[in-house]
């Protein structure tokens, strides 16, 4: 990444951080381009959250946090006042996610693009693209958070024109992959032995 992506996309963050505070989020020109903005929020986030997180689950390591509340599992009582509630920010939630070896958040950003002509046209003239982000607090044993996480390293500085060129250079090594398959045919890639 240049300097001048990175820039960018730390001017990006940073007018995102500043509309949220207001309550205002971008509009973004393509689906490719919210989705790509979706994702940099969703890590930036779960890097912080894990962070947060990761503090505020430490007194409780080693101990019961977990009960099952209607086939789902649940913090204690106890834990769940203890950790608080994890503030959403316009255009993304944080939901508690944990299954029977794991507790775990994922963090979900929304970001609205543009509707082009051509395409299905919703009431307000934009669609939204999401991404997801996990946050990994640790592992249970039973009931019991037996483990802490180590701190996720997630990129936040994608960008919409890396994607495109990644999918190009995918769909060449796809289509060269495919023709050699093809070449293959009478023999097929492995003998039987």
């Amino acid at each position: 990444m240049t300097e001048w992506q990175k820039q960018e996309a730390a001017a990006n963050a940073r007018a995102e951080i500043r509309a949220a505070a207001y309550g205002m989020l971008p509009v973004f020109p393509d689906a490719l381009s919210a989705r790509v903005a979706a994702q940099n929020r969703a890590n930036w986030l779960a890097m912080r959250l894990h962070a947060d997180l990761i503090e505020r689950y430490r007194p409780f390591l080693g101990q019961k946090i977990i009960k099952n509340g209607n086939g789902w599992p649940q913090l204690t009582k106890k834990v769940a006042a203890a950790i608080g509630e994890i503030a959403d920010e316009p255009g993304a939630h944080v939901t508690l996610v944990s299954r029977q070896y794991t507790l775990r958040y994922e963090v979900r950003v929304s970001r609205d693009y543009v509707i082009r002509e051509g395409q299905i046209l919703a009431s307000q003239g934009t669609r939204t693209a999401s991404a997801a982000a996990g946050v990994w607090i640790g592992s249970l044993e039973g009931d019991i958070l037996a483990k802490l996480g180590d701190s996720p390293v997630l990129r936040e500085n994608y960008s919409a024109d890396e994607v495109r060129r990644l999918r190009a250079e995918y769909n060449e090594l796809r289509d060269k992959a495919s023709a050699a398959k093809s070449a293959l045919e009478p023999f097929g890639e492995y003998d039987n032995r």
